[in-house]
């Protein structure tokens, strides 16, 4: 049937069919125009730099953070290679997750080293990502570059890298310094023995033999009062060997500790017995009883040689 032969009320029918579908066209289109705003506002408020290009590489779009970092608006980009564009290279870069990516068919990811380039001035770290997008065929007909400045992460983790190297070179060197401390302080006390060894043998060999003697000979109280007090200081003097003796074997008696002096002198039984004033035999008593409480009971090691080692 032709318009002619429609009656009014089917073209009127017709006619409102019509314009409800166009209708329905517009609000399909004002969605789409509006799920395209809200991708471009959200794509253009990241910090990374976001790009749609082709399989050659060639910039279909890009997101305003891309297009700021050359000064440049994102229409403006378009139809460039991103390689070129951003970088001011003739070719893609040394390691490009996008050229493996159209190898790979993968995602490929790649961080960058540079240290300039056309967006950015002085030495930059950059983490980038390449996305390809197929067609039903599995034929790669698009990639999504992600690109993210990581620049300030990097150089702090070199720095702390640098700062702990730094720590383990002044570690090792104070290790050092301790270890030279260590054998100057071991050298300073064995130092201060071999004095003390050598004072306490010059004032028992060269000084308390005479005192001794001087003891024995007809004195007034007085003088006998003063090579009293003198024998006393002197003893002070020498104490540094008793002191030792008894802080490692607490057992022997203050007689044995000074008999263990002499011997360690190089001292015979008599000679002892003479400047103590006592019997050889009971000398060779106090002999016995340091061997016992030395450890050196019913063994043939030599007393003095043991003394000495102390």
């Amino acid at each position: 049937m032709n318009d002619e032969g429609k009656t009014r009320e089917q073209l009127i029918h017709e006619l409102q069919h019509l314009r409800h579908r166009v209708s329905g066209f517009q609000q399909v289109e004002e969605a789409l125009h509006a799920a395209e705003a809200q991708k471009q506002a959200i794509l253009d408020a990241s910090v990374d730099r976001i790009r749609l290009t082709d399989s050659d590489m060639r910039i279909i779009w890009a997101n305003k953070t891309t297009a700021q970092a050359v000064n440049l608006v994102p229409e403006e980009l378009v139809g460039q290679y991103c390689f070129e564009a951003l970088v001011g290279r003739s070719s893609p870069c040394s390691g490009c997750p996008s050229r493996k990516a159209l190898k790979s068919g993968h995602m490929e990811h790649a961080l960058v080293h540079r240290s300039g380039s056309k967006s950015t001035k002085g030495e930059a770290y950059w983490d980038n990502y390449a996305v390809p997008i197929k067609n039903e065929s599995g034929t790669i007909v698009h990639l999504v570059q992600i690109t993210r400045n990581v620049t300030r992460q990097k150089l702090a983790e070199k720095a702390l890298k640098e700062r702990e190297k730094e720590l383990k070179v002044k570690a090792a060197s104070l290790f050092d310094l301790n270890a030279a401390l260590r054998v100057l302080l071991e050298q300073k006390d064995n130092d201060r023995a071999d004095i003390e060894e050598k004072v306490m043998l010059n004032m028992r060999e060269l000084v308390l033999p005479f005192i001794e003697k001087l003891k024995k000979t007809s004195l007034a109280s007085k003088q006998a009062a003063y090579v009293q007090v003198l024998e006393s200081n002197l003893n002070d003097v020498i104490s540094p060997f008793s002191r030792t003796l008894s802080a490692k074997f607490l057992s022997l008696t203050p007689t044995e500790i000074q008999i263990a002096g002499m011997i360690r002198e190089g001292k015979m039984s008599q000679e002892i017995a003479d400047i103590l004033n006592l019997s050889k035999r009971t000398v060779e008593s106090h002999r016995g009883s340091i061997r016992k409480k030395l450890g050196l009971q019913n063994k043939k090691a030599n007393l003095r040689s043991h003394l000495l080692s102390i």
